[in-house]
């Protein structure tokens, strides 16, 4: 069981270092004097998103994410219509993919929309919105970690006597607080 557990506090750190994707302008891409090929839509529910349909191509782009927080949908929907010229930013590593269509490959994730020199995505916004929702998530994990803990001291009743071996006693708390310890710290400091 303590195993498991210094594993799950292990990746608290690692899944706030590699959630947070800070995107900067030098990564992306602007593919201009895309067509649409049918007015917007809209799909709400557990994972709400916009969907651009373009014309020749399969392609569907999509606004989802911290993107979605930063847009204003309604005002996509009612200015973006059918057979209007839109500019999008994509990522360089999608750039190569981007006119080759498979079953996955079918959705491309947009970081910049624009029209008539109008911009609806900011990406300052969409890096605010993504940092902001990985500290929560990061703060939600060492609450629930902490928790954890507690209900494992009282339900399991471990031993609290241990051989001393070397420098450390053989603590699954002491081994458990440290290596979360070192790294947090680690994560932290790559981080920024």
């Amino acid at each position: 069981m303590w195993i498991v557990f210094v594993i799950s506090l292990i990746t608290i750190p690692l899944f706030y270092y590699f959630d947070n994707r800070q995107i900067s302008e030098t990564e992306l891409s602007i593919i201009d004097n895309l067509t649409l090929s049918q007015n917007p839509d809209y799909t709400s529910g557990k994972r709400p998103k916009i969907n651009i349909y373009l014309k020749n191509t399969e392609r569907i782009l999509v606004v989802n994410l911290e993107e979605l927080n930063c847009v204003d949908k309604d005002d996509i929907l009612k200015n973006l219509k059918e057979k209007d010229t839109i500019s999008i930013k994509i990522l360089k590593s999608d750039l190569a993919e981007f006119n080759e269509i498979g079953i996955i490959s079918k959705y491309q994730k947009l970081y910049g929309l624009s029209k008539n020199e109008r911009e609806y995505i900011k990406l300052s916004c969409r890096n605010k919105i993504s940092n902001v929702k990985t500290i929560a998530a990061t703060y939600a994990s060492f609450v629930s970690a902490i928790l954890s803990l507690i209900l494992a001291l009282f339900v399991f009743k471990p031993k609290i006597t241990y051989e001393r071996k070397g420098f450390l006693y053989n603590d699954p708390i002491t081994i458990i607080c440290l290596c979360w310890f070192l790294v947090t710290i680690i994560a932290l400091l790559i981080s920024k």
